[in-house]
């Protein structure tokens, strides 16, 4: 009966060890390889979206550019063929993955353009959980000092 009584308590500890740990599992955070997952994450309605606002960031990104450098190139013989400088980079942290570019030239000194994609909430925001986020920030200064600065984002 000792024997019994053993293998039994044997089993049922076992038992709740396993249901512990399952449970335990699906508490975690999904993990999340690339923001493709984290797109396909999303339910359909929220999905499409998503996509136009990649779109629409993209079609702001390729305009604002398009249009800094169109300035910039028209003034280059009155300025003495000053260079254009285009650069982009980008920086990771545990919260977002961003992706910087600055042009600077002689008419519009300097346009920054700062894309988030997030992989979690910042601290104080929630529990962290994040499945898709993005963040589009677009600053242009011009070199005179009569016209302001822009900021959008």
């Amino acid at each position: 009966v000792k024997i019994e009584k053993r293998q039994m308590n044997t089993r049922l500890f076992l038992s709740f060890i396993f249901v512990f740990i399952l449970q335990g599992s699906f508490s975690l955070q999904a993990e999340y390889a690339n923001q493709t997952e984290r797109l396909d994450a999303l339910t359909p309605d929220n999905k499409i979206i998503a996509e136009d606002l990649i779109t629409f960031m993209q079609a702001s990104d390729d305009k604002y550019f398009a249009w800094v450098n169109k300035i910039n190139e028209q003034n280059l013989p009155a300025l003495g063929d000053q260079l254009i400088n285009d650069e982009n980079f980008d920086w990771t942290t545990e919260y977002s993955d961003y992706n910087i570019r600055v042009v600077r030239g002689p008419v519009i000194e300097k346009t920054g353009r700062m894309l988030s994609e997030g992989k979690m909430t910042s601290p104080g925001r929630g529990d962290k959980t994040l499945v898709w986020g993005r963040f589009y920030s677009i600053d242009i200064h011009p070199k005179t000092p009569l016209v302001g600065m822009l900021h959008a984002t």
